[in-house]
């Protein structure tokens, strides 16, 4: 399927009175489109701390699970986000979904070290994590690894879709870029992203309002990366709901979860605790997409990949309209 250059703008209707159950945010199962299971139930969370280092990691997995190869996730933390709490409820949806899920800590804290040593730090990281779950697991290789990063992660995550090899970790399947930019740093950009490897899958997620790092930085990926390659630009544009006006801001994809808090505190997990509620731009924009990048079928890339198929969440009690696309305007 040849790249189709999107950029995706998402409205949200009126939220459905199935979001006022017990649930919170249900949302509607894809599976038989997708092979996504929705219905795990909450799973006990095992946890691998290996964090103390910049090139550290923590590993989440379902206590008592069987390891899959192909079944790993890494989740770069954005600028001073090395508090996994931050995201904690994606994680924990990620796990629910026998997904192995390994966050490597790239900094030690919002001065140390300069933004040019957080890929390699990360690259660090994921490389004893993934020695240590082989070794823990008896499995041989990793067959496959979905990344997402969100904000500076998301700047790493561009690195990577050039330089795994250089960095010595797998290649990207997928890559999910939230939010990504590096605001007035500039350490970690490359010159040009034109190399990024074009077999590998890719989402970016840029908020309408990011007064932190804008779209300049989302726009360059896009626009630099190979034109045979499945990419597409999602835009979340503000939203008035019944209840609720979402601002579509730089941390949208915050999920605090306390349960995966580390204890670690600094002016991004405070904001983090100001932000970080679980909605339904997480269930249904970011947890939706990167569910459906990790499908890796051809069903979930034509939802993705198509102008005509893009609807993240199809069935009656949907609460995205449907989307208005449009192609990229250089």
């Amino acid at each position: 399927m040849c790249s189709l250059g999107l950029v995706l703008f998402l409205t949200i209707g009126q939220i459905q009175a199935v979001w006022s159950q017990a649930q919170g945010y249900p949302f509607v199962a894809v599976s038989s489109i997708t092979d996504i299971d929705y219905t795990i139930p909450d799973a006990a969370i095992e946890v691998i701390d290996v964090s103390k280092k910049a090139t550290g990691y923590w590993m989440y997995k379902a206590k008592g699970q069987k390891v899959s190869s192909d079944k790993v996730v890494v989740f770069l933390h954005g600028y001073g986000g090395y508090n996994p709490m931050i995201y904690g409820h994606w994680i924990r949806h990620l796990v629910q979904q026998q997904y192995v899920v390994i966050f490597p800590r790239y900094q030690y804290n919002v001065f140390f070290p300069r933004p040019n040593k957080f890929a390699e730090n990360a690259a660090e990281g994921i490389r004893t994590a993934l020695k240590d779950l082989k070794e823990m697991e008896g499995i041989h290789s990793v067959d496959q690894v979905f990344y997402v990063g969100h904000s500076y992660g998301g700047t790493i995550l561009s690195e990577y879709m050039v330089h795994f090899a250089s960095f010595d970790i797998p290649k990207p399947t997928v890559a999910l870029l939230c939010a990504p930019g590096t605001s007035r740093l500039s350490g970690g950009r490359l010159e040009t992203y034109a190399a990024i490897d074009p077999t590998i899958k890719m989402v970016i997620v840029e908020e309408f309002s990011d007064w932190v790092v804008g779209n300049e930085f989302s726009r360059k990926v896009f626009k630099e990366s190979p034109e045979d390659m499945q990419k597409a630009l999602v835009v979340d544009i503000p939203q008035v709901l019944e209840d609720a006006y979402y601002q579509a801001h730089h941390n949208e994809c915050y999920s605090v979860d306390l349960s995966f808090d580390s204890g670690l505190r600094n002016y991004t997990a405070s904001k983090s605790l100001e932000v970080g509620e679980v909605n339904e731009l997480d269930y249904n924009l970011y947890w939706r997409i990167f569910d459906l990048l990790c499908a890796n079928n051809q069903h979930a890339d034509h939802i993705l990949f198509d102008t005509n198929a893009f609807d993240l969440c199809p069935g009656p009690n949907s609460t995205l309209d449907a989307l208005h696309v449009q192609h990229l305007i250089d």
